[in-house]
């Protein structure tokens, strides 16, 4: 009988959840499949719709006890893909346990929605020039990743613990984080002094990205002017966060 009523009380959160994602054509909605650690971050960001795919007969506990809503079929069927939604999402993570897999994927949903924005997992290096000529915007290299994080450790680990400690601790005060000047921002037009961004907000603006460009403008002068588009890198606690998207027209 316990069972029973856990399978319903999940049915009905599962049930909740496709209403919103449904309702909501705006939010960003997810894939993935094999990763429980994707699943785990994914969960604890509240501000993604996330939506996960797993071709495994046991499904993770982040996904069954409701913090996200999934599919249970193989991500590289087109008409899976369909089914969750792909067409009107934003973004892809694509994290199956091959390049052939991802390489798969990626095609496909760059074929389905060509909006997407598509981060795909390369395992092996050569992979990663036909990934994103497949549609993929981002490619990521556990590997390259493991050993650079290993040197950082090595010969800088406070400022390695302190990026870490904002970036994936949720229970602390300050994040980095970033927001892109829509359009009609108060901000389009203005020159950061004028804008007043810690002054207003507390938050500390690290750097900014042109939008259309690849580069940043890190510690920006004063006499920067913001234009619609931009990316404005900053640190900031959810509250400050929250003050400079209402200062820039996001909120």
């Amino acid at each position: 009988a316990d069972g029973q009523l856990r399978r319903v009380v999940q049915q009905e959160i599962r049930n909740d959840l496709e209403s919103t994602l449904q309702a909501n054509t705006t939010a960003l909605e997810i894939w993935m499949t094999n990763q429980k650690r994707v699943a785990a971050v994914l969960a604890e960001e509240p501000r993604l719709r996330n939506l996960a795919m797993d071709q495994l007969n046991k499904i993770s506990e982040d996904i069954t006890e409701g913090k996200l809503l999934y599919v249970h079929g193989d991500a590289t069927e087109d008409n899976v893909l369909v089914k969750a939604g792909i067409v009107r999402a934003k973004g892809v993570l694509c994290v199956l346990p091959t390049d052939e897999a991802n390489l798969f994927v990626t095609l496909s949903a760059r074929s389905l929605n060509p909006g997407l924005r598509i981060v795909t997992k390369c395992i092996e290096p050569a992979s990663r020039n036909k990934m994103i000529k497949a549609g993929a915007d981002v490619v990521i290299s556990p590997k390259n990743i493991g050993g650079m994080r290993m040197v950082s450790e090595m010969i800088r680990p406070a400022a390695t613990t302190f990026l870490d400690l904002m970036l994936r601790e949720r229970e602390r005060v300050l994040r980095v984080d970033e927001i892109t000047l829509p359009p009609g921002s108060p901000l389009d037009g203005r020159p950061i002094a004028e804008a007043c961004i810690g002054e207003k907000t507390g938050a500390l603006l690290v750097a900014v990205r042109p939008g259309g460009r690849k580069d940043f403008a890190f510690n920006p002068k004063p006499d920067t002017v913001l234009h619609e588009g931009d990316i404005l890198v900053f640190i900031a606690s959810p509250d400050m966060a929250q003050e400079l998207a209402a200062l820039a027209g996001t909120a």
